[in-house]
C-alpha cells in the first residue's frame, strides 16, 4: 500500500537541498524569520533574572501544599516554557532545581523525573512563545501569530491543569506535603518586590495582538529585559551578560535549527515518495467520510508519530499528512448537510 518506485541518490539529494520541499523550504524560512528572535528574547529574559522570578512565585504559591514541589514544577515550567518555548531547555532550567525538591519532599526518583517533563513539553504550545511549532501553524495557515496565540490559551490551560490535578493526586495518595522544615515566602511579598519581571511578557503579548509583526514585538521585548535587569543592583546586565545572553540564543538557535533541517528531510521524503497521498487515502477509507472518524484517526497518527519525533516535527508531519484527508471529509459533510437541507453547495 505505500511502496513506490524508487529513487536515484542524486534526485534524492536534488529534491531535498534544492527545492522548496525540503531543508531549505518553509521550516528554514520560519527558523530565519521568527524563531531565531524569540529564542534570543527568551536568552535574554532568563538572563536578566526573571528565571529567578519564575521559581519563586512558585515556590511561593505551592511550596508547602500536598505534593508542593511537584506543583512548582508545573507553575514554573509554565512560566519559563512559556518564553522559551523549548521542552529541553525547560527541563534543563527548571528540572535541575525542581527535580531534587521533589525528591527531598518524598517523591520516588523516577516518578520526579517523569514530572519535570510532562511539566515542561507543556510550555510548547502556552502563548506568547509557542516554540517553532505555533510559528509553523501561522506559516501553513497563514494566520497572524496573535491569532494561533489566542487559540492556543486554553488548551495550554488545560494541559498544565490536568498534569496539576494528576499530581496532586497522587500527592495524596502517597501523603506527600512540601519539604520539611522549609518555610517559603508569601506570594503577595514575592509578586510585590518582583512583578516588573514579567513586564517583557506583556510588551510582547500586547504588540503582538496590537498586529505588531513577530519581529517587532520580540525586538523591543528584548530591549525591555535589558531595562528591567537594571532595577536591582544584582540582577544588572552589563557588556558580559549581554554576551553571555547572546551565546546562549546562539547555541540554542543551533540545537533548534538542526532539528528543522532534519524535519525538512522527513517532509522532503514525504512528498517525494506520495506517501502522503497513499496516507490520506487510508484515513478517508477508514473514515468513510465522517468528520468525527477522521478526527479521531488523525488524532491517534499524531499521537503515535509524538512517540518517536519532537513536538515541531510531529506537527508538521501531521499535518501534511492529515489535512487533505479532513479538507475531504468536511467538504463530504458541507456537501451532505447541503444535501439535506436542498441547498446548493457549490
Amino acid at each position: 500500500m505505500i511502496a513506490h518506485r524508487g529513487f536515484g541518490f542524486e534526485r534524492l539529494c536534488t529534491f531535498l537541498f534544492l527545492t522548496p520541499n525540503g531543508v531549505f523550504g518553509v521550516m528554514a524560512n520560519v527558523l530565519a524569520t521568527y524563531v531565531i528572535l524569540f529564542i534570543f528574547f527568551g536568552a535574554f529574559l532568563h538572563k536578566s533574572g526573571a528565571g529567578k522570578f519564575f521559581i519563586d512565585l512558585p515556590l511561593a504559591i505551592a511550596g508547602n501544599s500536598t505534593g508542593g514541589p511537584a506543583k512548582v514544577a508545573v507553575m514554573a515550567s509554565a512560566l519559563f516554557g512559556s518564553v522559551s518555548g523549548s521542552a529541553i531547555a525547560n527541563t534543563v532550567s527548571t528540572g535541575a532545581f525542581t527535580i531534587p525538591l521533589m525528591k527531598r519532599a518524598g517523591f520516588k526518583p523516577h516518578v520526579a523525573g517523569a514530572i519535570e517533563p510532562a511539566a515542561s513539553i507543556g510550555g510548547m504550545f502556552l502563548p506568547p512563545i509557542m516554540g517553532a511549532g505555533g510559528f509553523l501553524m501561522a506559516e501553513l495557515t497563514n494566520s497572524p501569530y496573535s491569532t494561533i496565540m489566542m487559540i492556543a490559551v486554553f488548551p495550554a490551560l488545560l494541559y498544565f491543569f490536568s498534569v496539576f490535578c494528576m499530581i496532586h493526586f497522587e500527592a495524596k495518595k502517597h501523603g506527600l506535603q512540601g519539604v520539611e522544615g522549609e518555610e517559603y515566602e508569601n506570594w503577595k511579598i514575592v509578586l510585590k518586590r518582583e512583578w516588573y519581571f514579567a513586564l517583557p511578557l506583556v510588551i510582547i503579548t500586547v504588540l503582538m495582538i496590537l498586529g505588531r509583526s513577530p519581529g517587532f514585538s520580540a525586538f523591543w521585548a528584548t530591549i525591555s529585559c535589558v531595562v528591567v535587569s537594571w532595577v536591582r543592583k544584582e540582577t544588572r546586565m552589563g557588556l558580559k551578560e549581554i554576551w553571555d545572553a547572546i551565546l546562549t540564543g546562539a547555541n540554542n538557535t543551533l540545537i533548534i535549527g538542526a532539528t528543522l533541517g532534519v524535519i525538512g528531510i522527513i517532509v522532503g521524503t514525504i512528498a517525494l515518495t506520495g506517501v502522503g497521498l497513499k496516507f490520506s487515502d487510508i484515513i478517508i477509507s477508514l473514515a468513510q467520510g465522517n468528520l468525527l472518524a477522521a478526527v479521531f484517526l488523525v488524532a491517534l497518527a499524531s499521537l503515535v508519530l509524538g512517540m518517536g519525533v519532537p513536538v515541531t516535527a510531529a506537527y508538521l508531519i501531521t499535518a501534511v499528512l492529515a489535512v487533505p484527508p479532513l479538507v475531504l471529509c468536511w467538504s463530504c459533510y458541507c456537501w451532505s448537510r447541503s444535501v439535506e437541507n436542498g441547498v446548493d453547495f457549490i
